[in-house]
């Protein structure tokens, strides 16, 4: 039985090991004078103050790199074409170049920040792009709870789940279901429909239900609308 450790998924397998060589230098970093994942990422995090710019790109690029690998990870685990190194240096590349950490760059920053940005091909240009929708959990009236539910669906088939918690925020109950082969929709609707079955069967009667499918939304209300929040009180 081959055992898969965390060293080796993200220290010293064969693309990580390539990932590292290629970008780690460029921060002064080398994988082979650490023991661990945990010394080689703790090295990443003091390569400069965190709210510098480098600070921020040495933070980003682990961060990016580790992501990267894991989706590799899964893809082969379910038997997806697998990504060659180049692409998945391109994929990091890529990641870092959107996030786009850097706002401005001068003549006085550091001589290692020229230089990453040049062999990386990054922009110091900031990328103009829509203010993130910040999304939270919002408290409901007292006695009252809340149901959260969502779905998706993929060439592997439909899923969904919820949770439900009551007015503190403490955690009720929590559910997933795979529904087999199907669209986003019915994905969203059967999640919603389990997490009703489940609210009558813990009696739970005083309740309020958010999801961010526009289509169950409206179709709950009876009616259609053209405009929508992302979160909807049913």
């Amino acid at each position: 039985m081959n055992i898969e450790s965390v060293d080796h998924q993200f220290l010293s397998g064969e693309i990580v090991a390539f990932l590292w060589d290629r970008l780690a230098p460029l921060f002064g970093i080398h994988q082979t004078n650490y023991r661990d994942l945990r010394e080689f990422i703790a090295a990443w995090f003091n390569v400069a103050h965190r709210k510098s710019q480098m600070g921020k790109l040495a933070t980003l690029f682990p961060m990016a790199i580790m992501w990267e690998i894991w989706a590799e990870r899964n893809r082969r685990r379910q038997d997806e074409s697998p990504s060659s190194m180049a692409a998945i240096l391109y994929k990091v590349l890529q990641w870092v170049h959107n996030i786009n950490p850097l706002p401005r760059i001068s003549n006085h920053s550091p001589g290692m920040l020229h230089h990453i940005l040049r062999v990386c091909k990054l922009s110091p240009t900031p990328v103009r792009r829509k203010p993130p929708l910040l999304l939270r959990w919002s408290r409901p009236p007292p006695g009252f709870c809340i149901l959260n539910t969502d779905g998706a669906s993929s060439s592997h088939g439909a899923a969904g789940g919820g949770v439900i918690r009551d007015d503190r925020g403490m955690l009720l109950a929590a559910f997933h279901s795979f529904y087999g082969s199907g669209s986003n929709n019915l994905a969203e609707t059967r999640a919603l429909l389990d997490g009703l079955l489940l609210c009558q069967q813990l009696g739970i009667t005083n309740f309020i239900v958010k999801v961010d499918s526009k289509l169950v939304a409206e179709d709950k209300r009876g009616h259609r609308k053209s405009e929508h929040q992302s979160q909807t009180c049913l």
